[in-house]
């Protein structure tokens, strides 16, 4: 019996557990980590994944995992890039110079208690090292406001956040506060200093230097932040891809450092069956 491409592309697709239960009967190779690289697209199926085969196997593809992965490692890689850049800055040069750092105009107002204002303005030079920077006078407790509240003016920040800080998704101001008291708890904490420096060890070592080590000098509320823009910006269920938008998801999948993750640790990509069934299970139904 021969399962053929476009009978597989219209067959309901296994669970994955179901599939993995069924792997090694089926002598799929004893590992189910797919060569993204290999694959041939065969098309969508039940608008939820994207079908493939390579080297006779039937794989199909999450296409929200896949975009969504492709998506994050995006962001990670930007990130990385921003941070070596912010670390070449002179002292006198804003945060603005660096690639990957935005000016935000109109600057974006946040709201604190005088006290937290305080705390902020005195790690301003570590947030400046996190792409980060508000309007000078916000260095003190005469920021703008009144009585136990102020406000300060976040005038940079990085490239990747700007969509959540100056969105219309009703949380902008929100976030902004989250990230600017997050930021400033972590480098009062003093873990700037030990985990930039491990970053830096891991960055030369060849194994680790694809895994963005730079990522341990940031705060969680950043890589926190950009897995969720990721998600909520990627391909959803239920959306129809042509042939050519499934080509260029496994496309942006295959250059990924971990393709067969989402961003949030699930599989992206599982083995479902051979194309060409095994002879003795066609003489096992025989």
């Amino acid at each position: 019996m021969q399962i053929t491409a476009g009978d597989a592309a219209a067959a309901p697709i296994p669970r994955v557990g179901v599939a993995q239960r069924l792997l090694p009967r089926w002598q799929l190779g004893g590992t189910d980590a797919v060569d993204v690289s290999s694959l041939q697209v065969i098309g969508q199926a039940d608008r939820k994944y994207i079908m493939c085969q390579a080297g006779g196997v039937l794989v199909a593809i999450d296409q929200h995992a896949a975009d969504e992965r492709a998506r994050l490692e995006g962001y990670f890689d930007d990130l990385c890039a921003m941070l070596v850049q912010l670390s070449r800055l002179s002292e006198g040069q804003p945060a603005s110079a660096a690639e990957g750092v935005s000016v935000l105009m109109p600057a974006v107002p946040v709201a604190l208690s005088r006290h937290d204002a305080a705390a902020v303005g005195r790690v301003a030079a570590g947030l400046r090292q996190l792409g980060i920077q508000l309007a000078p006078k916000a260095a003190d407790t005469g920021a703008q406001g009144e009585g136990d509240r102020c406000v300060l003016h976040m005038v940079c920040a990085p490239t990747a956040l700007v969509p959540r800080l100056v969105g219309r998704e009703g949380r902008s101001e929100g976030f902004a506060v989250e990230l600017l008291l997050a930021a400033a708890e972590w480098l009062a904490s003093g873990a700037q200093g030990s985990t930039y420096a491990a970053s830096r060890s891991c960055a030369a070592d060849e194994g680790l230097a694809g895994a963005w080590p730079a990522l341990a000098a940031l705060p969680g509320v950043v890589v926190d932040t950009v897995r969720s823009m990721a998600c909520r910006g990627a391909i959803t269920f239920n959306e129809s891809l042509s042939l050519s938008e499934c080509r260029a998801v496994v496309d942006r999948l295959a250059q990924c450092q971990f393709p067969w993750f989402c961003a949030h640790g699930r599989r992206s990509t599982a083995p479902i069956a051979p194309l060409a069934w095994p002879e003795s299970i066609g003489h096992s139904h025989k």
